[in-house]
Parts: structure tokens; C-alpha cells; sequence
């Protein structure tokens, strides 16, 4: 199976993890075309050891240390654990409010 069969399945959810993780659309395809670019050019890059998904995430993940695509308004770097966190969080936060209790 070649290695564009092998991870089709997963770039959609590779797609929405780019999307959060950068803050838009348009910035998450430019890191997926990246990676897949990067993919073309080395395909040895892609570790036959892994699973696929986990392999293209190792992936995706060094493309995203290591290039600076976006010129977006965080003020840190793109890459930084904190943003993404921030990002992350936002995401997680009901926003219905809090809890309520049942009656």
C-alpha cells in the first residue's frame, strides 16, 4: 500500500488539529500542504515502524516546530506549548456557563 493510501483516512482529522493548533483554516492547510510536500520530497521520512496516524502526527508536529507559516496576532511563538494550550482550552470551555445542578 503506498503511503498516500495509507494515511488518506487520516487527513481530515490531521486537517481540524492543524486548524486548532494554528487558529485558522487557511494557516492549518499551509502546514498540512507543508507536511505533504515534505512527504513527497522524503518519503522515508514517514516511519513504516509506527502506527500511520501516530506517524503522520510525528510528522506534522516536527513541520510545525520547525516553520513558521503564520503571521498570526499571538504574540509567542506559533510553536510554543502555550498557545496551543490557550487555543486547546478554548475549545473545552462550556459555553453554556457552568454546571447546574439537577433538581
Amino acid at each position: 500500500m503506498s503511503i498516500s493510501q495509507t494515511i488518506r483516512p487520516h487527513l481530515p482529522y490531521l486537517r481540524r488539529f492543524a486548524r486548532t493548533l494554528s487558529g485558522s483554516q487557511e494557516a492549518g492547510d499551509a502546514y498540512v500542504a507543508t507536511l505533504l510536500e515534505g512527504l513527497i520530497a522524503t518519503p522515508s521520512d514517514f516511519a513504516t515502524d509506527l502506527p500511520p496516524r501516530v506517524s503522520l502526527y510525528h510528522l506534522f508536529l516536527r513541520v510545525w516546530n520547525s516553520v513558521r507559516l503564520t503571521g498570526g496576532s499571538e504574540q509567542d511563538d506559533h510553536g510554543s506549548l502555550a498557545v496551543a494550550e490557550r487555543r486547546i482550552s478554548r475549545l473545552v470551555q462550556d459555553p453554556r456557563g457552568p454546571a447546574r445542578s439537577a433538581i
